[in-house]
């Protein structure tokens, strides 16, 4: 032994050797008191590889079908009234969901440089620019029937939008949106009426004189009174709004030579934007005798501009054109809006026009706009947000367009928490999604029913009420969803769906856990706890500043993994992203998105690849189901593995109508692994 040594020594010799027979004994004795580890008998394969799951952490990385990437100067519509685009647009921000609600901007991308880029356009003219990956909520068309809505990538719509010259997919037409009156000092249908025809400095407003007797019918029914004295000219009926304080309301709204719809009016309720719309189209809309109506703007006429969002904002689906219209033969630039409404929904109060209106209108009319083309464009940056409704589905454009490896997971931590012998208690962080989309897919994987049958069950109810052969297939599985549903109020001892509207950070997260882990423990010593954050990606920090995103995941990897290691030694799972892979290969360990420290503080990290999700039909790697369908295979590559001895891949079936994961058997599994080394 060195003098220096010696001379710096802060114990006595004997004890600093002694520490280290204790580290030994205590190594042992925690071993032993690890027992066998945790099983998941569902799993066999997984089980044996994995020699019995302990206290550490363990990512699922794949690749991401979830981006919903768009051009940075797309039109973005906040409730405020004002308009952004993509990416200007603020996490916290509010825009308006697929549901006609508000909805908050909870997360941006980075922004994206290289992505293949396709201007989408729909049958009202309108167009988009989306990457490859953008998720859309579409309903498809074959030989001419809808069938269930999907949710699709830009790419998958590629090969048949057009199949057969016949358009193949619709997005959902917004619902209407909600809103609430604030100062609304003049009745919005004489405001419309004003707006459309009337003087720009005056209280004066025009109609035909056949019109008369009904306008001024329905201007006292808004409580306001006409001047006695009224000029007919040229078969047009010129009067003044009898009200004392109607101009200086005009000013306060800056309405005097600046016609424009004011934002109050633009937001608010539904029954007073229909009362402003009927306002404007009685004044100078337009019907024809086969119910399609049109309204024309001059180009500088500001109400045109806010007119597309106040039909929007109704749930009506409308085309705008540009075009030159000649008046005492001469021609000037204008704006055109042409849509359709029925008889019940009428956009007139006028009994002339309204008759005009059809009875029905047909779905396309009203409830959808249809694809009519896809084509591919230069290559621009492009970026990606996330809202916090239950779609994750947002209007973008000025025409309010609606556009939208965890699986694996959360089946395998339930399979550990449900076996009673590993007395685990698991608790699943969905920070991607919210409980109410986690729990349809709990059930549909547990009872095999599509999970649209478990998250809507109203709409297959109608269906079975209908009666006949299709009723009755959907009462069964409307029977089997109740029963999922039971087994998880069941099971609420041993499982649990925790969701970011409960958790906003990790410090939240963090406490959650221990509280969980120290209640299951009153209950008995021997039980734990089992966590599956889904993702890392997305745990954000009340107490911690970050100035890029490798910081932040560099600190998530090294937290997580002394949660599990130290703080409370136990299993935690966790999902993250891949890199976008332009190449035909597989996905490997370097491809893990923003951070190398996920990789570095693992405990075991598997690579997830759906070779169908790449290469569609031409994928080799697949089974085939009973009704010789084919069905996607997860490709588990155990890229690094601290807890057993195993370096290979597994295989799984992932059936996803019911976001059902089973095991792919010995066999398959090694007919795979030749397939893909040979």
């Amino acid at each position: 032994m060195s003098e220096e040594l010696l001379d710096n020594t802060v114990v006595p010799m004997e004890d600093f050797f002694a520490e280290a027979e204790e580290e030994y004994n205590l190594f042992d004795e925690q071993a032993w008191r690890r027992g066998e580890g945790y099983s998941c008998p569902s799993f066999p394969m997984f089980d044996k590889y994995m020699e019995g799951l302990t206290e550490g952490l363990y990512m699922f990385a794949g690749e991401s079908n979830t981006g919903k990437a768009l051009e940075l100067t797309t039109p973005l519509l906040l409730t405020n009234g004002t308009w952004t685009t993509i990416g200007e647009c603020r996490i916290g921000q509010k825009v308006f969901g697929d549901d006609g609600h508000p909805t908050t901007i909870i997360a941006k991308s980075k922004i994206f440089t290289d992505h293949k880029c396709y201007k989408i356009t729909f049958d009202d003219r309108s167009t988009l620019i989306a990457d490859a990956d953008h998720v859309w909520k579409v309903f498809k068309k074959i030989q001419g029937k809808q069938v269930e809505e999907l949710i699709i990538t830009t790419k998958d719509m590629l090969p048949d939008w057009n199949k057969y010259n016949k358009y193949s997919y619709r997005v959902p037409i917004q619902q209407t949106f909600e809103g609430k009156d604030n100062n609304i000092n003049i009745h919005p249908y004489v405001l419309g009426l004003w707006l459309a025809s009337g003087t720009p400095t005056q209280n004066k407003i025009w109609c035909k004189e056949s019109d008369y007797d009904f306008m001024s019918d329905e201007i006292y029914a808004c409580g306001y009174n006409i001047k006695d004295y009224v000029e007919f000219s040229d078969s047009n009926v010129h009067f003044s709004i009898n009200n004392s304080n109607f101009i200086s309301i005009l000013k306060s709204l800056n309405l005097i030579n600046n016609k424009h719809i004011p934002k109050r009016y633009l937001f608010s309720s539904i029954n007073s934007r229909r009362n402003l719309l009927q306002g404007i189209m009685d004044g100078i809309g337009y019907v024809d005798t086969k119910g399609t109506i049109e309204i024309t703007f001059g180009a500088n006429n500001k109400v045109a501009e806010n007119f597309g969002t106040l039909l929007s904002s109704l749930s009506i689906k409308y085309t705008k054109i540009n075009r030159t219209v000649t008046v005492d033969d001469k021609e000037y630039d204008a704006i055109r809006f042409y849509f359709s409404v029925s008889k019940s929904n009428t956009c007139f109060r006028n009994p002339n026009k309204t008759a005009r209106l059809r009875d029905i209108l047909s779905e396309k009319s009203f409830k959808y706009k249809t694809i009519i083309n896809i084509e591919e464009v230069e290559s621009r940056p492009m970026q990606c947000i996330q809202v916090n409704n239950l779609s994750h589905c947002y209007c973008v454009g000025k025409e309010l367009t609606v556009t939208h490896n965890t699986a694996l997971a959360l089946t395998l931590m339930m399979d550990y928490c449900l076996n009673t012998k590993n007395k685990l208690y698991g608790i699943y962080f969905s920070l991607d999604d919210t409980k109410e989309e986690v729990i349809p897919r709990v059930i549909a994987s547990k009872e095999i029913i599509p999970i649209s049958v478990a998250s809507k069950p109203a709409r297959y109810q109608k269906i079975v009420d209908e009666g006949g052969e299709e009723g009755y297939r959907y009462e069964q599985m409307l029977e089997k969803r109740n029963h999922g549903l039971q087994y998880l109020k069941d099971q609420k001892s041993h499982f649990r769906i925790v969701d970011g509207t409960k958790i906003e950070n990790g410090e939240q997260m963090l406490d959650f856990c221990k509280k969980a882990q120290a209640y299951v423990k009153a209950i008995d010593p021997d039980n734990n706890i089992i966590i599956c954050i889904d993702s890392l990606m997305d745990i954000r920090w009340a107490t911690k500043n970050f100035q890029t995103d490798k910081q932040l995941n560099d600190y998530v990897a090294k937290e997580v993994k002394r949660w599990a290691a130290e703080e409370l030694k136990v299993p935690i799972f966790g999902t993250l992203h891949l890199r976008k892979i332009e190449q035909n290969r597989r996905p490997n360990i370097g491809d893990v998105k923003e951070s190398g420290r996920y990789a570095y503080e693992a405990s075991t990290l598997f690579v997830v690849h759906n070779d169908m999700s790449r290469n569609k039909q031409n994928s080799a790697i697949f089974s085939v189901s009973s009704d010789n369908e084919k069905v996607p295979v997860i490709e588990i590559d155990w890229a690094k593995n601290k807890k057993s001895s195993y370096k290979g891949r597994t295989f799984c079936n992932f059936h996803t109508n019911y976001s059902r994961v089973t095991e792919c058997s010995e066999e398959a599994s090694q007919r795979f692994i030749d397939l893909i080394f040979s």
